[in-house]
C-alpha cells in the first residue's frame, strides 16, 4: 500500500473518531503541532527522526505544546511511533484538514501563482469560484516564481494550470514531437 493511501487511511480514521467525538478542532490543532514536530525533527536531525524513544516524543511535543494531549490523540500518536509511520503525519494533516473541509461542504483551492496576489484579486477570485461550483471557497495559497504568471488552480485531483510556464512547457512539447516527426 502506498504511503499517500496509509496517510488516508489514518486521516479518516482519525477524522471519523473525532467527529463522532465532536473534538475535530482539539484533533486538527493536535495534527497540526504534531506534523510541525515531525517535519522540523526529520528536516533537521534525520538521525534522532530514527533513535527517539515513544517517551521521548511524547515529552518533546509536550514541552511544545500549549496543552497536554487528550487519550485518544495520544494513542494515536504511539500508534504511529509503533508502526513506524510517524512520518506520514504531515500528509496525515493535511488529508484530516480535507475531510474536515469536506464535510463542512467547503472547497478548498490550492493556489499557486508566481507573486502574491493583491487582497482585490483574491477577494475576485473566491467570489468567481463560488459562484462556479456553487460552494463556500477555502483558498490555500502558494507563491511559486517559477511559474512566471498566470495561475494554477488544484482542487483535489482536478489541475487548472493558466500558467506561462506551463504553456511554455506545451510548446516546447509540441516542438519537440513535430521535430521528431519532420525527422522521421
Amino acid at each position: 500500500m502506498s504511503k499517500k493511501n496509509l496517510a488516508y487511511l489514518y486521516a479518516r480514521a482519525a477524522f471519523e473518531y473525532a467527529k463522532a467525538q465532536a473534538i475535530e478542532t482539539s484533533w486538527r490543532e493536535f495534527l497540526k503541532q504534531a506534523s510541525s514536530l515531525i517535519e522540523t525533527v526529520s528536516r533537521e536531525h534525520r538521525v534522532l527522526f530514527q533513535q527517539l524513544s515513544w517517551g521521548e516524543w511524547l515529552k518533546l511535543y509536550e514541552s511544545l505544546s500549549e496543552r497536554p494531549l487528550l487519550e485518544s490523540e495520544q494513542r494515536f500518536f504511539s500508534l504511529l511511533h509503533r508502526s513506524k509511520r510517524l512520518e506520514l503525519l504531515p500528509e496525515i494533516q493535511i488529508l484530516y484538514e480535507l475531510l474536515r473541509s469536506q464535510s463542512l461542504g467547503v472547497l478548498v483551492v490550492k493556489v499557486s501563482s508566481a507573486q502574491t496576489l493583491s487582497a482585490a484579486e483574491i477577494q475576485t477570485l473566491q467570489k468567481s469560484l463560488e459562484t462556479k461550483f456553487l460552494k463556500s471557497i477555502e483558498l490555500k495559497f502558494q507563491v511559486d516564481p517559477s511559474l512566471i504568471a498566470g495561475l494554477r488552480l488544484q482542487i483535489g485531483d482536478w489541475v487548472l494550470d493558466n500558467t506561462i510556464k506551463n504553456r511554455l512547457d506545451q510548446l516546447r512539447q509540441t516542438l519537440g514531437e513535430t521535430h521528431a516527426t519532420i525527422r522521421c
